[in-house]
């Protein structure tokens, strides 16, 4: 995920040219979903996608008839 370099704008803000606005790489979020996908699904997790998946279908479905 990439993010604005704060500590870069910061120094330069005052800059008569303006702000250095740098976008970095921000690792810290890749390395949480690369562990939570490695996680076995409960059934909590089950039951969620599947109301969630009933519930876009369901609006899917209102939504292409109400057209």
């Amino acid at each position: 995920m990439y993010k604005v370099d704060m500590d870069m704008y910061a120094l330069t803000q005052d800059n008569p040219d303006g702000p250095v606005v740098l976008v970095v790489d921000d690792t810290s979020l890749d390395y949480a979903l690369r562990h939570q996908e490695a996680a076995p699904a409960t059934l909590g997790n089950v039951i969620g996608f599947g109301m969630a998946f009933a519930l876009l279908s369901g609006f899917i479905v209102y939504m292409a008839t109400a057209i």
